[in-house]
């Protein structure tokens, strides 16, 4: 519970959130969303963060241009990713692979598909590691499975070639 008091602090009297969903919701909304989730089990949260991941990149991937349609997925893992900001990228004893590991191999093959690959990046991107002047970081293993999964890309030629498609077609609408 020690942990739960130290992260609602955090919130006390102004709204951390620069970007993302939850930046929309009420600060005492944040919270109790918060003090659930750290009254929860970490092996449970990972697997409810699995599932949700899982789901974003399903949606997303069938539809990569819908924000509202997955605005509920993207509110809960951020929350997740504020209570618990590393679960992402952490083997929880028992367990063999992170969450990161386990969608990143999972979707290996379709990271090319732009609701795939910029979802996995999102959910890379909420997780952070806090400096002991309180600033926060990207996690360094967004970094990590970055290149792992995403620069080893650059090299592929039909990678390129679809890169390449995408800026000229976004380039006509200037």
């Amino acid at each position: 519970m020690e942990n739960l008091g130290k992260k609602l602090d955090e919130f006390s009297g102004k709204h951390p959130f620069t970007s993302g969903p939850l930046r929309y919701v009420r600060e005492e909304v944040v919270k109790e969303i918060l003090k659930y989730l750290l009254k929860l089990e970490p092996k449970l949260v990972a697997d409810g963060l699995f599932a949700i991941g899982k789901e974003l990149i399903i949606t997303q991937k069938s539809k990569p241009k819908g924000k509202l349609d997955v605005a509920g997925y993207l509110l809960i893992i951020q929350a997740i990713a504020t209570a618990y900001p590393d679960l992402f990228f952490c083997i929880l004893k028992g367990e063999k692979l992170s969450v990161a590991t386990m969608l990143f191999k999972e979707f290996k093959g379709e990271i090319l598909n732009e609701g795939v690959g910029n979802s996995l990046l999102w959910i890379c991107s909420q997780q952070f590691i806090t400096l002991s002047n309180g600033k926060k970081l990207a996690h360094p293993k967004c970094i990590e499975m970055w290149f792992e999964y995403f620069f080893t890309l650059y090299k592929n030629e039909k990678w390129n070639s679809s890169i390449a498609t995408f800026y000229a077609r976004e380039s006509l609408r200037w």
